[in-house]
């Protein structure tokens, strides 16, 4: 192609590229409901990509270390993928029959105890007030009495009750929807799974097809490495959940606080929801001890917290880092510096606009190589 070709043909594309992106930027609002659109569309085939990633990873095990001998070779991979359903079903059936027991008793001393409990946060509130009068003013306006609470709870409901009505063919939908989206995406992840092979080398010749050989070739190790990564960051990622949940376990039984078997299983599932989800399960176990216990539930907390750092800085680099093939000490860094950099940002966020300084976690992948030393 001529020099003056090459600059006519660039010259065009940046055009191109201008009017498409002016068009979006006026028409937005539309854009975006017709990706939300195309999105519902495909979400059951998302889901099932989803779960074909999870369902790899035990299927694969099963593959290569259970199946191996030569007598399930006609029959390995029809075998592995019915023994991981099986084992994933069996592992869901098994904590729910653990915790839907121990959910029902945990919902049956809490309305036994809310009587008991709103008495004694009005006894609470009536001690403070005698015991710091100086601040009685503010206690009244706080005003954490039950009765107030009680008020709040059944305007709550009435208000619930009132809407209910007229959305629940809504929810209902809603909720017929997202299970076929589930029952959909399974059977598509059944079959990823089964023509694994058969899905790559057509996925490799379309790359071959339309894009250069050096350009295909990048994009198909790129892709293969972030597959391999994903299904190793998710195995690091189960094995830390049971470490934490165990340790949980471990912990709340020896202090004798209340719901442990319950609370541990709820933060282990919870922590697999990255940098919050652990504290989801505190929360919510915080709540069920401290309608039994406030002060068990202060204690839990504290507890929460120490093990958290225990986990965060000690069990998760190790583990995760381990995982996916990267130094214990490169997942610790990220994990401290982006603690860091947020607590900065919420401290002093004009201060860092003022610096134009950046946390290197929003760096792009060669800025951050650059920074700590990675060629």
């Amino acid at each position: 192609m001529k020099p003056e070709t090459k600059k006519i043909v660039t010259a065009l594309g940046l055009i191109s590229f201008t009017v498409v992106m002016l068009g979006i930027a006026l028409n937005f609002g539309s854009v975006c409901r017709w990706i939300t659109r195309l999105i519902d569309v495909f979400m059951p085939f998302i889901i099932g990509i989803v779960f074909a990633l999870f369902l790899s990873v035990p299927m694969n095990f099963m593959e290569r270390k259970v199946l191996a001998g030569k007598q399930f070779d006609k029959m390995r991979r029809t075998l592995a993928i019915l023994i991981t359903l099986v084992l994933v079903f069996g592992m869901i059936g098994a904590v729910g029959a653990l915790i839907v027991p121990q959910l029902t008793k945990t919902v049956s001393s809490i309305i036994q105890a809310v009587p008991e409990a709103m008495q004694n946060l009005d006894n609470y509130q009536n001690e403070l007030s005698e015991k710091f009068p100086q601040f009685a003013d503010t206690i009244i306006k706080v005003n954490l009495s039950s009765e107030r609470i009680i008020n709040e709870v059944i305007g709550f409901l009435n208000n619930w009750m009132n809407n209910s009505d007229s959305s629940a063919m809504a929810r209902l939908s809603g909720t017929l929807g997202n299970v076929l989206n589930l029952f959909i995406g399974l059977i598509f992840a059944i079959y990823v799974l089964a023509q694994k092979e058969k899905l790559k080398r057509q996925t490799r010749n379309l790359l071959q097809a339309y894009l250069k050989p050096s350009v295909s070739d990048a994009v198909w190790k790129v892709g293969k490495l972030t597959s391999i990564t994903f299904q190793k960051f998710i195995s690091g990622q189960c094995l830390e959940a049971c470490i934490l949940g165990t340790m949980f376990f471990i912990t709340m039984t020896i202090f004798k606080i209340p719901y442990a078997l319950l609370i541990s299983v709820l933060i282990a599932v919870t922590s697999l929801i990255p940098i919050w989800g652990a504290f989801i399960g505190c929360i919510i176990g915080c709540f069920l001890i401290a309608v039994v216990n406030p002060m068990r539930a202060l204690g839990f907390l504290i507890m929460f917290l120490i093990l958290q750092q225990i986990e965060g800085n000690l069990i998760y680099p190790h583990v995760v880092g381990g995982s996916i093939g990267l130094p214990s000490i490169w997942v610790l860094a990220a994990v401290n510096q982006r603690s860091t950099a947020e607590a900065q940002m919420r401290a002093n966020p004009a201060d860092f606009k003022q610096k134009g300084a950046r946390p290197m976690v929003d760096m792009e992948p060669a800025q951050f190589g650059q920074t700590v030393g990675i060629r």
